[in-house]
């Protein structure tokens, strides 16, 4: 696992730099991959590169790399130990409400989305898609 999520680091370092869309494409499948497995998940948040990577995913042009790291995002947002650290993490909520748009191009990304928060303890108004203030 270590070797795999080594190697996903070069790979978003390479695409950070200008590499194409399916770039783009294949890192955020091989992490929503790592994602699916709860002992990876924990794992997967302490490599900020990583987090940050889908974070930063959630406002890529092609909806199909913003679906992926939605997706893995609520994956990651399931483990419990993990609710602490993504709260934390910067522009994490605010790109996944920002990427609520986008459910327009695809309907999952705000199911994505809503699951994710739902996960982290952040409720979405059910009216529409403003976060819910506290108190």
């Amino acid at each position: 696992q270590a070797g795999r999520l080594r190697r996903l680091r070069r790979l978003r370092r390479m695409d950070t730099a200008g590499i194409d869309v399916p770039s783009s494409r294949a890192i955020a499948k091989q992490l929503l991959a790592l994602s699916r497995e709860p002992d990876n998940q924990p794992f997967i948040v302490q490599e900020q590169g990583c987090l940050a990577g889908l974070v930063q995913y959630t406002q890529h042009d092609d909806i199909e790399v913003v679906l992926i790291a939605t997706r893995a995002i609520q994956f990651l947002a399931s483990h419990p130990q993990n609710k602490g650290p993504m709260r934390d993490f910067p522009d994490l909520v605010e790109s996944l409400t920002a990427a609520l748009p986008r459910a327009a191009e695809h309907a999952k990304v705000k199911d994505f989305v809503r699951g994710a928060l739902e996960h982290l303890g952040i409720a979405l108004r059910p009216d529409n898609d403003d976060l819910e203030e506290d108190g």
